[in-house]
């Protein structure tokens, strides 16, 4: 009987879950320029990008938040998923699909320029998309990492309830 109530209620819990993370997706449908409670974590990491890859020319440097930005929680994500932690690996793709959100906002900004940066200086992005000749794309750039993050953020729903509907128990070191 315990075996029987343990599945439906992995079940109930996965679903809740969803259910609150597809909340915190929909706060960057209702706002344009959302900023997560969670997006001050990332911008933590986004801002030693630069610094770490500074030393590699102008163009890397620029990029180099972002890349980290998406490299923490890429890093996450492999640890968790060799250690066979499928939940924690799964909620890891899910912090990477929303820090493209939080990129795709900034992509988005490059010409207006209205959001506040660190310690002022240039926009990486309006760098970025101008240096790659795409500065007359910016919404179309931006719209495209919102749905690039909107996929992975989808996936990691799909995968989340896959695991919920998992006839058998998951256990640690299992894939």
């Amino acid at each position: 009987m315990e075996n029987e109530q343990r599945p439906a209620a992995r079940l109930w819990v996965r679903a809740a879950l969803i259910a609150g993370l597809f909340f915190f997706y929909t706060r960057w449908l209702a706002k344009d320029a959302y900023f997560s409670p969670l997006d001050f974590v990332n911008l933590a990491f986004h801002e030693a990008g630069h610094v770490f890859l500074g030393f590699a020319g102008r163009f890397i440097m620029m990029l180099g938040g972002t890349v980290f930005q998406l490299l923490l929680p890429a890093v996450c994500l492999v640890h968790l998923r060799r250690r066979g932690a499928n939940l924690g690996w799964q909620l890891c793709l899910f912090w990477l699909g929303e820090n493209l959100l939080n990129i795709s906002v900034y992509a988005g900004d490059a010409i207006k320029q209205a959001l506040p940066l660190v310690g002022g200086g240039e926009h990486d992005w309006t760098y970025l998309l101008t240096a790659a000749g795409l500065i007359a794309h910016t919404d179309g750039a931006a719209k495209f990492i919102f749905l690039c993050g909107s996929a992975v953020i989808f996936w990691s729903f799909y995968l989340i309830g896959r695991d919920a509907l998992a006839r058998e128990p998951l256990e640690l070191g299992n894939n």
